[in-house]
């Protein structure tokens, strides 16, 4: 099979399309959550704390520890706001976190 435009591809633009075609768009903009989360949490939130998976409209975050998990719970309204305001709609409905590697 030969292209018709001989410039080189770059290996984002594959994963884009092959990620458009395998995944609902809202699948796709969670996934940027993982570029932008220091962004949205801060370097010191972000150095404890890491985005895990996605079920739906829930958010797994895991913690450094449980001294994280319990400070966390205080920031979880707000968190989930800056998530969705970034994501620009309500992605996420919950967050639970949960002691892991960090």
């Amino acid at each position: 099979m030969k292209r018709k435009n001989k410039k080189p591809i770059h290996i984002s633009g594959i994963l884009e399309t092959m990620l458009k075609t395998q995944f609902q768009e809202s699948d796709l903009k969670l996934t940027k959550l993982w570029d932008i989360w220091e962004d949205i949490v801060g370097q010191t939130i972000a150095q404890n704390a890491k985005v895990s998976a996605f079920k739906e409209k829930l958010l797994i975050v895991e913690v450094s520890d449980s001294t994280w998990l319990y400070q966390l719970q205080f920031l979880k309204e707000d968190m989930k706001q800056k998530i969705n305001q970034a994501l620009g709609k309500d992605a996420i409905e919950e967050i639970k976190f949960k002691v892991g590697d960090i």
